[in-house]
């Protein structure tokens, strides 16, 4: 929760630097629910359409079907699309007869079929532009979503101690899209041709 507190923090920046736009971040109180906090997001910015990164639990299909049937019937149509797997799990034919064993019976179950497949999609540029609002919907601030609070301790001197466990983790990661690129390009590069040795 500390890495997606501090990786909103940085699309935060990166919306703002290279669009002029806000993350407009909500969360539901009493009494609502996800659809109703996006209907009443929908209505405060006159919402033509709505888009959306798929998900694949069970529970999250089941979510984003009433979602989709909610403002499909509003007339606001949804687009949704891939945003995070090489294939989707119904793009590769996996036969059901493959019995796997262990992890690697496991991957190779898929991996075989998935590259008969071919090449994935390249992921699509980011738009060199973005239209912004009038003006931005109300929005919650990245802290009030209560992702991280540092747990306190009763010190040796009766005080309360607070303990900043996520401080090593603020000092050596990089958050967000760009340093997300920079590591992979180094393990691209470098670490790639050892991996299978030294994982």
């Amino acid at each position: 929760r500390v890495f997606l507190l501090q990786a909103l923090k940085a699309l935060q920046r990166s919306l703002l630097q290279k669009y002029g736009l806000r993350l407009i971040l909500r969360k539901t109180g009493p009494g609502e629910t996800m659809l109703s906090v996006l209907e009443a997001l929908a209505v405060e910015c006159h919402a033509e359409a709505v888009y959306r990164n798929r998900q694949y639990e069970p529970a999250a299909v089941s979510r984003d079907k009433v979602i989709h049937k909610a403002f499909t019937a509003k007339g606001i149509p949804v687009y949704e699309s891939n945003a995070s797997l090489l294939w989707e799990p119904w793009a590769v034919p996996v036969p059901q007869s493959s019995q796997p064993r262990g992890h690697f019976g496991t991957l190779m179950a898929f991996m075989r079929p998935a590259l008969s497949t071919g090449e994935p999609p390249h992921p699509l540029a980011a738009p060199p532009c973005l239209r912004r609002p009038d003006c931005h919907p109300q929005s919650l601030a990245v802290e009030e979503l209560g992702l991280y609070r540092a747990p306190v301790r009763v010190g040796a001197d009766g005080g309360l101690q607070v303990i900043d466990w996520a401080e090593p983790i603020l000092e050596s990661w990089q958050f967000g899209e760009e340093a997300a690129k920079a590591v992979l390009d180094r393990f691209l590069a470098s670490d790639l041709q050892h991996y299978e040795k030294m994982r």
